[in-house]
């Protein structure tokens, strides 16, 4: 925020400053100033006016008859100046700072790199202190996070009236107000004014005791009975007199050395770092108790009452437009932010980037602009850019990516050099070739396994991995001439276009995931650590997954993440300025995923696996303390798809809706390797289950139901014939045509469910789907469904997420709804891990 914003504060009648000023005091009369608990104030003059009256009404009568008038005299006069000093005290302005306005806030947050949440909250530290120089002595600023103002030396913060006060001595609840530079000799003269009043009273009340006793030394018992207010009202001012003389001659040294209450406990009484007087003692008396004061600032007469409440309420309405130095969100507003922004259909993600492209075309009246960009190659129309982010903020992040536009059959040669000559492993691409007809297939694969580009290399192909959402080419790379090889993995990434994202945002965090455990993994060179972004031109689906990239960084290793911030800066090494709203919905929501998700590295192995369900399954003390299990179930509750989906809706909505087929409901769900490849209902009429596989054109069917009469129906009436070259021990397998149904051999009580996941996995992998598996109870096929996946996760990427799997299948179907369910589905999990690692062993 700069100085264009002008605030015009017309003055008003006096009001209490407690409307005006944005602290917990209230004041009167201008520049009067005390805290709140205006209790305290009559509470004290209550307890010195109670005691004066009982010492005027018992023993003035006394020492006036017997000619001692000068105790009165002294008296009253003292109690007067008392009750004077304490009303100053209390009421007088202690010295408070005024707070700046909002675009004085905004400058000097913008000035220093401030960070802040969405309300305006530091985070995660407060502002780094800054160096001025007071008396040509260097002094450490330190910011005030809560008046947002850098303070001057000696100026503190008072956590109990929430305002910075100058020259803060501490703050009293005896008086109610903070003592500081101007309300500070007016406290000191109450303590001393106390207790000369005290002693004057105790001296009374000794003189009074001494001439009762001429009149009652006969009689001890009325004696003593006539003295009693007086012995009361002696011991409280014996007690007063030496408590508040000490401390009134303790403050008497602290402003003979010209230092603070504050500054005494921190042992910084004569620091030339906070700016305290080192004049004579005698001179830093005078000056601090009987100097010239400094006018306090009468609030009344500046400001509408309504002032610091209007600031607030600007800040807070032009902090979450500004793009730089903002917006820092903690781990545990990530939900909260991303709902604000999806609301009233996306106001929040217009704004901000409405406030984007704002900002761009201020800064496009700079006639330079500093950039990190580094051009690698622009000939023959293939552009590459190095773009390197050092820092988010005041936070250090080291992330560098070659941004490469799409490869043309004109710019192939020129391609693969800019790959060989940064030995570049990880090719990500951002597009399908089919977005524009000049686009080719620059790699091999397993139909043309080896190439030869311009005869300097030869590129061949070692394998390819099928993934649902991401395809994984694995080749190596050499020069022709040379020894040298680069094994390259090239990723890419399906179902993400300028309009559309129907990727699993999971599926691209684990991506980003496995390349920076890989190049960590890597030997260290200059080049090393870039990451080759492939897109069909420099579009808004690199800067999404370099900005999701940065912020998953820095959520892991700050807890916090600036997606504003790293668009600001990533764009700024671009040549051109790129964002819009429907990259910042990609990018909370692929965020908003990763809050909820829980990446386990370890869980690579089938024996991690199962160690991993036995621990949650068998937990001894689960009982008596808490259920883990239980814990987790109601984590996933919390953070299933559907939750997120009403946070911030996705275009997946009508993708996993069931069909209906003759009244017969049908649930889709995805395998790890294919969408919508598995097909469960618990239709029993075989004309219904020959209408679902002509609709959806199955040929393969496993009747896992109880009934098997009509199951032998379904096979004689459609004349299926067995097949004997089918080997399995728990199904027999029919086929006319292209039609294949599976009935089981044996009871279906007897066969373990994920026997049935296993045969289902095998067609999957042959690219023999859709699969149709019709069931008693969907839950169990969910369960069936659930083992296929994880077994070809594993089989795929050595890796098994229990928890996104079956979040997924919970959104596709109505499963793992119960705490029941859950555990029914651990537990046949166990068995699948057990029954496999048997195998294993023997």
């Amino acid at each position: 925020m700069s100085s264009d914003v002008i605030l015009h504060m017309p003055i008003t009648s006096h009001v209490r400053r407690g409307r005006i000023y944005p602290g917990k005091t209230v004041s009167y009369c201008g520049s009067c100033w005390t805290y709140k608990s205006w209790c305290v104030v009559v509470a004290v003059l209550t307890f010195i006016l109670v005691l004066a009256g009982l010492h005027i009404g018992w023993d003035f009568p006394i020492l006036v008859k017997h000619g001692h008038v000068y105790f009165p005299i002294l008296f009253i006069l003292a109690l007067f100046y008392t009750i004077l000093n304490y009303l100053f005290a209390c009421l007088h302005d202690p010295g408070v700072v005024p707070r700046p306005n909002t675009d004085e806030v905004l400058q000097t947050e913008k000035e220093n790199n401030i960070q802040t949440d969405l309300n305006g909250n530091y985070f995660p530290s407060v502002p780094l202190p800054q160096t001025i120089l007071v008396r040509n002595f260097p002094y450490s600023s330190a910011y005030c996070y809560t008046c947002r103002v850098y303070r001057l030396p000696r100026v503190s913060h008072c956590s109990t009236c929430n305002v910075c006060v100058q020259n803060f001595d501490h703050h009293c609840p005896w008086i109610n107000n903070c003592v500081g530079l101007l309300n500070y000799r007016y406290f000191c003269n109450f303590i001393l004014s106390s207790s000369i009043l005290c002693l004057i009273n105790l001296a009374g009340c000794g003189v009074a005791a001494y001439l009762r006793w001429d009149l009652y030394k006969n009689d001890p018992g009325l004696y003593f009975a006539y003295n009693i207010p007086s012995f009361f009202i002696g011991f409280i001012a014996f007690i007063l007199f030496f408590t508040l003389a000490s401390f009134w001659c303790y403050h008497f040294g602290l402003a003979m050395s010209g230092a603070t209450t504050r500054e005494d406990i921190k042992f910084q009484r004569y620091s030339k770092e906070i700016g305290v007087p080192r004049g004579s003692k005698w001179k830093n008396l005078i000056v601090s108790w009987c100097g010239p004061l400094q006018p306090s600032v009468n609030w009344n007469e500046l400001y509408d009452k309504d002032h610091y409440k209007n600031q607030e309420l600007i800040y807070k309405s032009l902090r979450p437009t500004l793009l730089s130095n903002t917006l820092i969100v903690p781990t545990q507003q990530i939900r909260e932010h991303i709902r604000n922004l999806a609301i009233n259909n996306y106001v929040g993600l217009k704004q901000q980037v409405e406030a984007f492209h704002k900002n761009i075309r201020k800064r496009t009246d700079v006639p330079e602009r500093s950039s990190s960009l580094t051009s690698v190659d622009t000939n023959n129309r293939l552009q590459a850019y190095v773009i390197a982010i050092k820092n988010i903020g005041n936070y250090q992040i080291d992330v560098r990516y070659l941004l490469v536009d799409g490869v043309r059959q004109k710019n192939l040669s020129k391609f693969w050099d800019i790959i060989w000559s940064r030995n570049i492993s990880s090719i990500v691409m951002l597009y399908e070739l089919t977005e524009n007809n000049h686009l080719i297939q620059y790699w091999p694969n397993e139909s043309n396994s080896s190439m030869t580009i311009d005869d300097k290399y030869q590129i061949v192909f070692i394998r390819k991995i099928k993934r649902l959402d991401i395809e994984t080419f694995q080749f190596k790379m050499q020069k022709i001439g040379e020894n040298e090889i680069h094994h390259i993995e090239h990723f890419q990434v399906k179902g993400w276009t300028d309009a559309m994202f129907t990727t699993d945002p999971i599926a691209l965090l684990r991506l980003q995931y496995y390349i920076s455990q890989k190049h960590l993994e890597e030997e260290r060179n200059e080049n090393l650590g870039i990451i080759a972004i492939h897109c069909c031109e420099i579009n808004t689906r690199a800067v999404a997954y370099m900005t999701i990239d940065i912020n998953r960084c820095l959520l892991m290793s700050y807890g916090f993440i600036n997606v504003l911030n790293t668009i600001t800066q990533l764009n700024e090494q671009l040549p051109i300025c790129l964002m819009d709203e429907f990259m910042l919905i990609v990018i909370y929501t692929t965020i908003l995923h990763l809050s909820s998700w829980t990446y386990l590295p370890d869980i690579t192995t089938l024996q991690a696996l199962d160690h991993q369900i036995k621990n949650l399954l068998g937990n001894r003390f689960a009982r008596f303390y808490h259920n883990p299990l239980s814990d987790q179930f109601h984590i996933f509750l919390n953070n299933s798809l559907k939750e997120l989906d009403a946070i911030i809706p996705s275009n997946l909505e009508n993708r996993y809706l069931p069909a209906v087929v003759d009244h017969n409901l049908v649930y889709f769900i995805d395998s790890y390797i294919h969408s919508k490849v598995f097909v469960l209902t618990i239709c029993r009429d075989y004309d219904s289950i020959l209408q679902i596989m002509s609709t959806y054109e199955i040929q393969h069917c496993f009747l896992f139901q109880q009934n098997t009469d009509q199951n032998i129906d379904l096979i004689e009436k459609q004349q299926l014939k067995l097949d004997s070259n089918y080997q399995s021990n728990d199904f027999r397998r029919y086929y006319q045509s292209n039609i294949y149904i599976y009935q089981p051999s044996i009871c279906i009580r007897n066969i373990p469910l994920y026997k049935l996941s296993r045969s289902i996995v095998n067609l999957d992998q042959n690219d023999h789907i859709p699969i149709l598996i019709c069931i008693d109870d969907i839950r169990e096929g969910a369960i069936i469904c659930l083992i296929a996946n994880l077994m070809e996760q594993l089989m795929i990427d050595n890796i098994v997420d229990i928890y996104h799997q079956a979040r997924k299948i919970a959104y596709s179907c109505p499963a793992f709804q119960r705490e029941d369910e859950y555990k029914h589905m651990y537990e046949w999990l166990a068995r699948w891990t057990t029954n496999d690692l048997n195998n294993q062993s023997t």
